[in-house]
């Protein structure tokens, strides 16, 4: 539910992280918010697309996040 759907997608695969790194320890009872932005897009093969999102988690009254990572994702596109 954090991303959009791809249209045309018959699954999205987690294709794991290219980089990822914790900044800030969140203390127990913090709020926490995720924000997603797709960053990049590119084919890999007939029938499948590399998306590239980067991901910050936000603590309530941080200045610095908890995390910042580039999340990959592989859509297979229905036939």
């Amino acid at each position: 539910e954090a991303v959009p759907p791809l249209e045309g997608a018959a699954m999205g695969l987690n294709y794991g992280f290219d980089s990822l790194r914790f900044l800030t320890p969140v203390r127990s009872g913090k709020r926490v918010r995720a924000r997603f932005v797709l960053s990049g897009v590119k084919p890999r093969g007939e029938g499948q697309v590399q998306m590239s999102w980067r991901v910050t988690v936000e603590i309530e009254g941080e200045e610095r996040p908890a995390l910042v990572a580039d999340w990959l994702v592989l859509g297979v596109l229905a036939a």
